[in-house]
């Protein structure tokens, strides 16, 4: 199927100036070449990437759709290269292993965006375990805004979820379980 060739080509540029637009699904790896290069996820869409999304130095991402990090249920990293922008309706699919306390993750050379909301998919939650973590779900080098995007997380009353720019170039899933009773 689809998801087992996620370490495959799903598209390949050339040297000229490409745009891709996905408005049904596409899975696996890009790399679209030494142009001025585009990628946009659009409403409705899924794009499912591999661990490379390269649109070049001066290439964009924008999502407006349903973005995951690798497959559901296995922790993934994605590299994309070039500008990385989730729009107010796009929502970026993330496990979160509580067995390993690791997570999907996005590492963008150039700048990230964010709006519309972080999905996270919980694996081993009988595993969770007590205190405070913070683990970095995406990561800029060349800056992060993520002023409007929510977490999209199933109510625990064990654990509070929360998402912190940790610098200007990382966000972070916040963690903080005990299974001490709060007051309430």
């Amino acid at each position: 199927g689809r998801l087992a060739e996620l370490d495959r080509a799903a598209v390949l540029g050339g040297a000229g100036n490409e745009s891709v637009e996905n408005f049904d699904g596409i899975y696996g790896t890009l790399s679209l070449g030494g142009g001025i290069n585009s990628f946009v996820n659009h409403d409705a869409a899924t794009m499912v990437s591999g661990a490379t999304i390269d649109l070049g130095a001066d290439g964009t991402a924008r999502n407006d759709g349903v973005w995951s990090v690798g497959r559901g249920g296995e922790i993934s990293h994605t590299a994309l290269t070039g500008e990385f922008t989730q729009t107010a309706g796009g929502a970026l699919l993330l496990d979160i292993d509580h067995l390993t306390r690791t997570t999907d993750r996005i590492d963008v050379v150039g700048t990230a965006n964010l709006a519309g909301s972080i999905e996270l998919n919980q694996n081993n939650i009988s595993k969770i375990q007590p205190g405070a973590t913070r683990t970095v779900l995406v990561a800029a080098n060349g800056g992060l805004s993520a002023d409007d995007i929510v977490l999209a997380v199933a109510p625990s009353i064990v654990t509070q979820y929360g998402l912190e720019a940790i610098s200007s170039t990382e966000l972070a899933l916040t963690l903080n379980t005990t299974f001490v009773p709060q007051d309430t």
